[in-house]
């Protein structure tokens, strides 16, 4: 009996494992955009395309960052605020000091 909990106790800590994902909605209050001139404006944005953004977050390679970054759009999960600069494609996770470069 002990060996048949022990087993299932490992299944179910590896499922968890693989079907956690970090990043994940719902966004609060949408996408903020900063324009060059410093004014904001936010974008609502459907539920798919939401899911396809949380997709590449969750499926990047995320690396450490420290320094200075610019951005022109915002956003805020549940756990995180996220940052993305259109220049250099790159987005920051300002809650946990990482970032994603896209390709």
């Amino acid at each position: 009996m002990k060996k048949y909990l022990a087993l299932l106790l490992l299944v179910l800590a590896i499922f968890s494992l693989t079907s956690c994902n970090k990043y994940q909605g719902p966004l609060d209050g949408g996408i903020k955009r900063i324009g060059e001139d410093g004014s904001v404006g936010f974008i609502d944005v459907d539920s798919e395309h939401v899911d396809k953004m949380f997709d590449i977050l969750n499926d990047g390679k995320w690396e450490e960052f420290d320094g200075d970054y610019e951005y022109d759009y915002e956003l805020h999960t549940k756990n995180e605020t996220i940052r993305y600069s259109s220049k250099s494609k790159t987005f920051y996770d300002v809650t946990n000091g990482l970032k994603l470069t896209l390709s």
